[in-house]
């Protein structure tokens, strides 16, 4: 019989695999393009960023051919840093297809503007210009115009949205989008009220209100909603289930060409923009297919719940993170942070951790009690001198007898632990075995130099 990989072996390999999914190349944002018609995009396009001007508008573009039938294309929401920033441009791995980024042309016309909806002038949407890009794309790719899906999220999901209603049985999938622009924020209607463009008002392109167009489209929409997020909840997609006659449910509801998606996230850093995650994006890739070829069933429904919960249960650790670097006062005893280098400032401690040899599996040393609670710590082993190429080191919990965080530590080189320590801080304590715990017996390890930092959570 074959001999079984090893644990260690395995987890190497599904590293690597992980990588190949998840991972992304910044080099991609490096090389760039410019591109002085549609035809030029048609015969030349290559993995880049690039850049075109159509009657007068700068589009500033992503591209990265993937294997499969499919072109994304990923509209940008707001603008809240530098730009373009392109929105989940690292996920073109995850994609069966390829992507298509592009950037709101608003940002280059009004410098101050800081959402745009790709809104245009009274009488040019910059989303219909936008699509002979697409379609340029397209024919480079060899890409049937119904393998076209728009994904993007808030003011970019309108967008993807607009867009699907133009380019006629393509699929959209949005997160939180704006289906009302004009009940989105007072400050932007007021901003485009200075433009000349009345958001209330009645546009000949159907705009405002998308609604209308989603009816009257050949396309499918897959909208999602955090019903943690009350402006959206309220102002969004309240009124659009209100016209399309369907109450909203924890899961899925359909309607006609549109799939309601509610889930639950806690805000991190708002609820408007607790998005997905790359493992949920998947299983919406594959939800928003399935009904684009009307083959949803309910076990795929059921599915969405436990998706829903682990999305739920996802944002609540991270507010529960957030919350604890913020220093806030939680009932918790223990979060492991990571490792890296060591930052320390007095208050700390200075010493040395010897482990004489025993015939003992588990020889260990309790090295430090974390007795301060709401607290950041900090832990360097330094010059460690070890009768075996590694060791075990770690966090465990005397009080209730469990481990908390036990890590393999090469003797060879330093080690930095951070981790907060909650209110009820009984029982919790670093320690280091003699080896790999499990596996100490006649082994020793002497750290020649412990370092131990804390600081109170919220201090500067």
């Amino acid at each position: 019989m074959e001999q079984i990989i090893s644990s260690d072996d395995f987890v190497k390999q599904t590293e690597v695999e992980r990588e190949r999914i998840y991972g992304y190349d910044k080099a991609l944002l490096a090389k760039k393009r410019r591109f002085d018609s549609l035809k030029d995009i048609e015969e030349n396009l290559e993995n880049s960023q690039f850049n075109i001007d159509l009657k007068g508008f700068h589009y500033e573009c992503l591209f990265h051919h993937g294997e499969g039938k499919n072109l994304y294309v990923i509209y940008d929401g707001a603008r809240y840093s530098n730009f373009p920033g392109f929105p989940r441009w690292g996920y073109y791995n995850l994609l069966p297809g390829s992507m298509l980024a592009i950037e709101d042309p608003m940002y280059y016309m009004y410098p101050d503007i800081q959402l745009g909806w790709f809104y245009g002038t009274k009488t040019l949407s910059l989303i219909d210009l936008s699509l002979e890009i697409v379609k340029a794309v397209c024919k480079h790719e060899g890409i049937k115009i119904e393998n076209v899906i728009f994904f993007s999220s808030s003011g970019g999901g309108y967008a993807g949205i607009y867009a699907a209603t133009l380019m006629e049985h393509t699929l959209a999938i949005a997160l939180n989008p704006q289906l009302y622009i004009y009940d989105w924020s007072e400050r932007q209607y007021e901003y485009f009220l200075s433009l000349g463009i009345d958001l209330r008002a009645e546009d000949t392109l159907m705009r405002n209100n998308l609604y209308p167009r989603i009816m009257a489209a050949n396309s499918k929409f897959l909208i999602i909603y955090n019903s943690n997020s009350k402006h959206d909840w309220k102002d969004q997609m309240s009124p659009f289930v209100k016209e399309l006659g369907i109450l909203p449910k924890y899961g899925l509801t359909s309607k006609d060409n549109v799939l309601l998606w509610i889930y639950e996230a806690v805000g991190v850093p708002s609820p408007h923009t607790s998005f997905e995650t790359k493992a949920i994006w998947l299983y919406m890739d594959y939800i928003a297919k399935e009904f684009y070829h009307d083959r949803l069933t309910e076990d795929d429904a059921r599915n969405v719940f436990t998706i829903n919960e682990s999305w739920r249960e996802i944002y609540l650790l991270r507010k529960e993170l957030k919350d604890i670097k913020d220093g806030k006062n939680y009932e918790q005893n223990f979060l492991f942070l990571g490792n890296g280098n060591g930052t320390f400032r007095p208050p700390y401690l200075r010493g040395k951790a010897n482990i004489a040899s025993k015939d003992s599996a588990f020889n260990y040393l309790k090295v430090y009690n974390l007795d301060k609670p709401n607290s950041w710590y900090t832990i360097a082993l330094n010059n460690v001198k070890c009768s075996v190429p590694e060791y075990t080191a770690g966090f465990f919990d005397f009080k209730r007898k469990q481990i908390l965080h036990y890590e393999k530590c090469k003797a060879s080189e330093t080690k930095v632990f951070h981790c907060v320590v909650g209110q009820q801080v009984e029982g919790i304590a670093f320690v280091i075995y003699a080896g790999i715990a499990g596996h100490c017996q006649g082994q020793w390890v002497n750290v020649e130099d412990v370092l131990i930092g804390w600081h109170l959570l919220g201090e500067e």
